[in-house]
């Protein structure tokens, strides 16, 4: 498991900064117990932390513990960072007997977009819609050429818009419980959709009252929330 040994950002105080590294010195000692609860008080916690916490409770083999906290850290992780957190889930996975993932629609967005922002692809698929609208009407040399560079480049960022919106619309949760259902409403009585299976993913939709409405492999449904972590 990769430390990450810092994080910018000039919000943190500096007493927060300290706890951070003072957490890092207790993980080299091999105090992860100790580590954990240091990185855990930490109000405002960022991809480095997360993933600090991750190789905690790893190391402790608390390996769903650790599979959310990974996940978590890949939220604003850089793409360097994602690299070795998409390896550290790779390997729970192993651990959990889980099969291994194809390429997902979720791991290429994060693979290709990184840390791009929602805001920013609207903005820029504005623009170049923008700059097509120009060129379609009031320029007439290489009216083609632009065309064509420009159509692909609109392709590119609407897929990468839509994927980034699909994606993180609604948070995700990770089953904690082997003994977890979806049920067909946010009630015990009502009949079973399917079993899940511990560490599943699933989408969620609503919550109320003890009840998280999750959707999962094409199917909607009723968990309770005491049996997911959200992410």
């Amino acid at each position: 498991m990769i430390l990450f040994l810092s994080f910018c950002s000039l919000s943190f105080a500096r007493d927060v900064e300290e706890t951070f590294l003072q957490a890092n010195q207790e993980y080299q000692n091999k105090q992860y117990e100790k580590a954990l609860e240091l990185y855990q008080s930490i109000e405002k916690k960022g991809p480095a932390t997360w993933c600090n916490m991750g190789n905690c409770a790893f190391k402790t083999k608390k390996y769903i513990d650790a599979l959310v906290c990974w996940r978590r850290a890949k939220k604003n992780a850089s793409r360097a960072e994602l690299v070795d957190l998409n390896k550290n889930i790779a390997a729970v996975d192993q651990i959990l007997g889980r099969a291994p993932k194809a390429g997902s629609l979720e791991q290429f967005v994060d693979d290709l977009l990184g840390r791009v922002s929602l805001f920013f692809l609207q903005f820029i698929f504005l623009v170049f819609w923008l700059v097509l609208f120009v060129v379609l009407f009031f320029t007439k040399k290489y009216k083609s050429v632009s065309l064509s560079i420009l159509m692909p480049l609109n392709l590119f960022f609407g897929f990468g818009l839509f994927a980034k919106y699909r994606l993180h619309s609604n948070p995700k949760a990770i089953v904690v419980d082997r003994a977890a259902s979806i049920f067909s409403g946010p009630d015990q009585k009502y009949s079973v959709v399917r079993k899940t299976n511990l560490a599943d993913e699933v989408e969620v939709a609503q919550q109320r009252g003890g009840w998280c409405k999750v959707k999962s492999s094409g199917l909607a449904g009723w968990m309770l929330t005491d049996k997911l972590e959200i992410i």
